[in-house]
C-alpha cells in the first residue's frame, strides 16, 4: 500500500471515529436536556428511579412507585443514530427523528364497550368523513385474516395520529398511504395479533 492510500485510510478512520464521538456526545447532551425539560411532568407519573443508556441512541428511564392509574411506567428516548454516519443518513432519508415514548401499564384495564359487526358490513358503518383503503386482495374495505396454513401468522394493527387534514381519498393502498403519512406522524401505537389456520 503506497503512502497516499495509507494517508487516505487514516483520514477515513479518523473521520469515522470523530463522527462517532461527536454524535455520541450530542445524543447524550440532547438526552440530558430532554430530561431537564421533563422534570416538571415526571412527578405526575411517579418518582424517577434510574436512567440507563441502552447503546448510544436509546435512553430508558424506569419510573419507581408509579402513580395511579399506572402500575408501572417507563420513558424511552430514541434518538437518531448520529454516531454512525450511514445509519444517520438512512434515518434522515426515511424522515425519522428523535422520539419520546412513554409506556405505562395500568393497575386495572379500562372498561371497554364495543359492538361486533360482520366484517363485510363495516363499509356501511363508516363515520362521516371516513374513507377505506384498498386491501391486499385488491378490494376496497377490510378483509379478515387469511394466513397460509401451518404456523401462526402475525398481524400488526397500527393506529396513527397525523397532522394531516382528514380528507385522504378512498381506495389508497398501503404504499401510497405510507408515502402520504411520511413526515406527518405525531404518534403511533401498534397491536400485534397471532392467527393460525
Amino acid at each position: 500500500m503506497d503512502q497516499t492510500a495509507q494517508n487516505i485510510l487514516i483520514l477515513l478512520v479518523a473521520g469515522v471515529v470523530g463522527w462517532f464521538a461527536l454524535g455520541n456526545i450530542y445524543n447524550i447532551r440532547h438526552g440530558n436536556n430532554v430530561m431537564r425539560w421533563m422534570q416538571g411532568g415526571l412527578p405526575k407519573l411517579g418518582q424517577k428511579a434510574k436512567l440507563q443508556w441502552r447503546g448510544t441512541t436509546v435512553a430508558q428511564m424506569d419510573i419507581a412507585q408509579a402513580r395511579p392509574p399506572f402500575k408501572s411506567a417507563e420513558v424511552l428516548m430514541v434518538f437518531e443514530p448520529r454516531d454512525v454516519p450511514w445509519l444517520w443518513l438512512m434515518s434522515r432519508t426515511q424522515r425519522r427523528r428523535d422520539m419520546l415514548i412513554i409506556r405505562g401499564w395500568l393497575v386495572t384495564p379500562p372498561p371497554v364497550d364495543y359492538d361486533v359487526y360482520a366484517p363485510g358490513s363495516w363499509s356501511e358503518r363508516l363515520t362521516s368523513g371516513a374513507a377505506q383503503g384498498r386491501n391486499d386482495f385488491g378490494r376496497t374495505g377490510y378483509a379478515g385474516p387469511c394466513p397460509p396454513h401451518g404456523k401462526p401468522h402475525r398481524y400488526i394493527f397500527t393506529l396513527y395520529a397525523l397532522d394531516l387534514p382528514p380528507d385522504l381519498p378512498a381506495g389508497l393502498n398501503a404504499a401510497r398511504l405510507n408515502s402520504l403519512m411520511r413526515g406527518h406522524i405525531l404518534a403511533q401505537a401498534s397491536l400485534t395479533g397471532l392467527y393460525q389456520r
